[in-house]
């Protein structure tokens, strides 16, 4: 099984959307963002032109707090709360057009470059419930900032298993 880059975009301006653009499904994908806060964000992430409609539900766990269970959500939540960190997201996705899509992901923000002020992470266990295959991620700026020039999204995806 070998890894192909699916789709890669760079914002040039400040916006409070990130979308991958359409690529071919395939089974398993690996999801790298890197949002660059232009004031204050959240990072919601949805898959599939924005597809929305209670089909989301997770679990997460922020900053060693205890983990909380949210269903029947409008997209997934990968994040530290509002905040003017740049964000760093990793997820790993199982697409199945049979079952319910499932991913694990992890988010990590700083808000100084002292070593000794810490960072903020998240870290979440997800569903959407849908048989549509997964082409597409939108990741959707709920904060009153923007995603600064910069930001970018990388999708791989496992070649020839679909």
């Amino acid at each position: 099984m070998a890894w192909a880059s699916l789709a890669s975009v760079e914002l040039s301006g400040s916006q409070d959307t990130l979308d991958s653009g359409t690529f071919t499904a395939t089974r398993y994908l690996q999801i790298f963002v890197r949002l660059i806060a232009d004031g204050q964000i959240n990072c919601k992430i949805a898959v599939n032109n924005n597809q929305t409609g209670s089909e989301y539900s997770q679990i997460i766990q922020t900053n060693g707090n205890a983990a909380s269970l949210d269903t029947s959500n409008n997209e997934w939540y990968f994040d530290i709360g509002y905040t003017t960190a740049d964000l760093f997201v990793m997820i790993n996705a199982y697409d199945n057009t049979t079952t319910p899509q499932l991913s694990i992901g992890n988010v990590v923000g700083f808000n100084s470059n002292d070593a000794s002020a810490g960072l903020d992470q998240a870290i979440n266990s997800n569903k959407w419930v849908n048989s549509d295959p997964i082409t597409e991620i939108n990741i959707i700026n709920g904060g009153t900032g923007s995603f600064a020039s910069g930001s970018n999204i990388q999708v791989f995806g496992t070649e020839g298993d679909t």
